[in-house]
């Protein structure tokens, strides 16, 4: 599958994911809301899916290649968590993971209501 315009926009939302996990927490602000962590993860991957929604209606693709995509994504999301152990002053979190997840998971039942 080659690369065309309608990919750029969850193509550079996902690669902001990556930059903005690969910075060392000491360069990060913290939050004293509980939970607000997980929500900010649930809606970075909420947004990726909602994005790879738009570009999946735009070339027609249906069924279970469809959930290829998703899998692959949260494939994505489980390594871009795991990746972090390599980062200063970060640290692997299943519950992020799982907050990312839930993003997209709802994202791909939004597309499904959608259909």
């Amino acid at each position: 599958m080659k690369i065309n315009r309608a990919m750029y926009p969850w193509l550079f939302w996902l690669s902001l994911i990556w930059i903005v996990s690969s910075i060392p927490s000491d360069s990060l602000p913290s939050y004293k809301i509980i939970g607000i962590d997980k929500l900010a993860h649930f809606a970075q991957y909420l947004i990726l899916g909602l994005l790879v929604n738009r570009w999946l209606k735009r070339i027609d693709l249906k069924g279970r290649k469809c959930i290829y995509v998703y899998g692959l994504l949260l494939i994505l999301a489980i390594i871009d968590e795991l990746h972090q152990v390599y980062i200063p002053g970060r640290s692997v979190s299943v519950y992020d993971c799982l907050a990312n997840g839930s993003g997209l998971v709802g994202a791909y039942l939004i597309h499904r209501i959608k259909k």
